[in-house]
């Protein structure tokens, strides 16, 4: 194991080199892309019969998409890392994310029971608070019937699907697990996320 994580930490060094001479100013060279591409399609309009400017237009397109994907998936890395530097700290930064979130949340409006839309943010708590007292009962209230129904009625595994999660697990098992994880996960403790594993075919 200690091997393993030596080997990865001298591999940073070569992203690192990789990241400098490739996509270091991969955000201008998406914006340099999008200008080329604009001033190419304004000629083309203006004469669209061109067929030189027609096969211009499409390889300016195609080095746009290239470019602009890369700086964008730059960004989402640099987004979370941001996170995992500044976010966890109880920053300006982590309160800002907190507020922005928090704005983009609130509830300024909601139906009550009797189709009525409530603005008034007190009333707009008083919903709730009745819509849960109806859901989960009241104070007092005994529950063990609606358990009963839900131990009846509900879904319930069956005897082969208590057997499957006694069964020892394999490393395809493993394997199949770690290559399920979205690629845009956040990155582990080690720095790497879980697409690096599946890029390199790693089990």
């Amino acid at each position: 194991m200690f091997q393993v994580v030596k080997k990865l930490k001298l591999l940073k060094r070569e992203l690192k080199d990789l990241h400098r001479n490739n996509f270091s100013n991969i955000i201008e060279e998406a914006a340099e892309d999008r200008n080329n591409l604009r001033r190419c399609q304004e000629a083309l309009q203006q004469d669209p019969l061109n067929a030189a400017l027609q096969e211009e237009e499409k390889i300016m397109g195609e080095k746009f998409r290239m470019s602009n994907y890369k700086a964008e998936m730059m960004m989402q890395q640099r987004s979370k890392a941001n996170w995992l530097r500044a976010g966890d700290d109880n920053t300006k930064y982590f309160f800002s994310i907190m507020k922005q979130r928090k704005l983009a949340q609130i509830i300024t409006q909601i139906e009550d029971q009797n189709s009525q839309v409530q603005h008034e943010p007190e009333r707009i708590a008083e919903v709730f608070v009745e819509y849960y007292k109806e859901l989960l009962g009241r104070k007092g209230e005994r529950m063990g019937s609606a358990e009963q129904w839900f131990l009846k009625n509900g879904y319930r595994i069956d005897t082969k699907q208590q057997g499957d999660l006694l069964e020892p697990y394999t490393s395809k098992d493993v394997k199949e697990a770690i290559w399920g994880i979205n690629v845009n996960k956040s990155p582990g403790p080690d720095g790497y996320g879980s697409g690096f594993s599946e890029k390199l075919g790693i089990s």
